[in-house]
C-alpha cells in the first residue's frame, strides 16, 4: 500500500485464466503478486491501516492533500479513525492494470512473471497468450499436435521454448491455411501481423473445418519431415561408411519459426502440384530441410526474410523446381500403375508410422 499511496509505479497484475474439466472458469494471480492483492483487499475492507509513519513529503496522484492520516483505515464501523472523504475519493481513483493471460501452460507462467518483475520485455509468444479470439483458441489446440515432437529437435521445441515456438507456429499455420483457401500461398508473418491474428482481427477468415484441415496438413508435414527416420538414415549411412556420426548429424531436425513456415508451405505448394504425402516416403524431405537450415545459418539475415511474403516467394521460386526433380521419395497419384498399387502404398506408409 505504501507504494500505491506514494504514487510509485506498480507492475500490472498478471492473472492466468483457465477452465476446469466442467468448463468452469478459474483465475489465478501470479505467484509473487498474491500478497499485493491480499493487502489491497484488506485495506479496502477496513482490515489494514495506512502506514503508521507520517508521510508529509508525498501527495496522492491527482490530489493535493498530503498523507496526514497515519494509522487510519479506509473505512470503520463507527467512522472513527477513518480517512477523510477527500482522501478516500483520491484513493478510489487509483488504477492498477490487469493483464489477463488465457490458458498459459504452467511451465511458462514463471518466465512471464519474472519478466514483468524485472522490467524485461515479454517475448512475442508471451504477449500473444494474453489475446482472446477464435484464432487464439485454435492455436492453443494445435500447439499440442504431435507434429512438433516428430519434426523438431526436442531441446529446441520443448526445453528451451522460451518464446513458445509451438504456439507461434500454430498461429502461422492458421494464417497460411486461411490464405491458401483464398488462393494465396505467401503471407506476411511478422510479429505485428501475428498479433492481429491472435487478437481476433482475422477471425472472419476462419472457415468450417479449419482445425481438421490444418491438423491433417500437420500430419502430412510430420510424415515427410519425420526427424527420427532421417536420424536412422544418417546412422545407417555412417555404418556403411565405417565412421562415427558427425556432431551436426546427431541432432538434425527442425529449429525455430522459419522451419515451421517452410514445412507447412512445402506441403501446401507441393500438394497443389499434385504430390500425395500419404504415399510419399516417410522423412523424404527431412534431408532437404537440414540442408536449407545449414545454408541459412551460413547466410546471415536469410531467416528473417521468410516472415515476409516477398521473401517466401523468392525462396520457393528457387527451391520448388529442386524438390520436384531431386527428391525421389515424393510421390504423385499418377506414379502408380493402378488403384491397387496406390492403396498398397498407402497401407505401407501407414504401417511405417505405427
Amino acid at each position: 500500500m505504501l507504494l500505491l499511496l506514494r504514487g510509485f509505479p506498480v507492475p500490472p497484475l498478471c492473472v492466468f485464466q483457465d477452465f476446469d474439466e466442467y468448463g468452469h472458469e478459474t483465475r489465478e494471480i501470479a505467484d509473487g503478486q498474491q500478497s499485493l492483492v491480499t493487502s489491497i483487499y484488506a485495506f479496502f475492507e477496513g482490515r489494514l491501516p495506512l502506514p503508521t509513519q507520517r508521510i508529509v513529503d508525498s501527495v496522492i496522484p491527482g490530489c493535493r492533500v498530503p498523507l496526514l492520516a497515519p494509522g487510519c483505515y479506509y473505512t470503520t464501523k463507527d467512522g472513527r479513525n477513518a480517512i477523510s472523504g477527500l482522501l478516500r475519493e483520491a484513493i478510489d481513483k487509483f488504477t492498477i492494470k490487469l493483464l489477463l493471460m488465457l490458458s498459459v501452460p504452467k511451465e511458462l507462467r514463471g518466465d512471464i512473471f519474472r519478466a514483468m518483475q524485472l522490467g524485461d520485455p515479454l517475448s512475442m509468444g508471451q504477449k500473444l497468450y494474453a489475446c482472446n479470439s477464435q484464432v487464439e483458441w485454435l492455436a492453443k489446440r494445435l500447439e499440442k499436435h504431435s507434429f512438433w515432437r516428430d519434426t523438431y529437435r526436442l531441446g529446441q521445441a520443448f526445453t528451451e521454448d522460451i518464446h513458445n515456438l509451438r504456439y507461434q507456429g500454430a498461429l502461422e499455420f492458421i494464417a497460411l491455411e486461411c490464405h491458401a483457401k483464398r488462393g494465396t500461398f505467401y503471407h506476411a508473418l511478422e510479429q505485428s501481423t501475428m498479433a492481429e491474428w491472435a487478437g481476433g482481427r482475422h477471425d472472419d477468415l476462419l472457415f468450417p473445418g479449419a482445425e481438421s484441415q490444418i491438423s491433417k496438413r500437420m500430419e502430412c508435414c510430420a510424415h515427410v519431415f519425420h526427424r527420427n527416420t532421417y536420424v536412422e538414415q544418417l546412422r545407417q549411412q555412417a555404418q556403411r561408411d565405417g565412421r562415427e556420426l558427425e556432431k551436426r548429424e546427431r541432432e538434425p531436425g527442425a529449429s525455430g519459426r522459419t522451419a515451421a513456415i517452410l514445412m507447412y508451405q512445402a506441403c501446401l505448394i507441393l500438394e497443389k502440384e499434385g504430390y500425395d504425402f500419404a504415399v510419399s516416403e516417410r522423412g523424404c524431405l527431412a534431408p532437404w530441410l537440414d540442408r536449407v537450415q545449414r545454408e541459412m545459418q551460413e547466410t546471415r539475415g536469410s531467416r528473417g526474410k521468410l516472415v515476409h511474403a516477398s521473401g517466401q516467394q523468392k525462396f520457393w521460386s528457387l527451391w520448388k523446381p529442386y524438390l520436384k526433380t531431386e527428391v525421389p521419395g515424393l510421390k504423385k497419384r499418377s506414379d502408380f500403375a493402378n488403384d491397387t498399387a496406390y492403396e498398397t502404398a498407402r497401407i505401407v506408409a501407414h504401417l511405417g508410422e505405427r
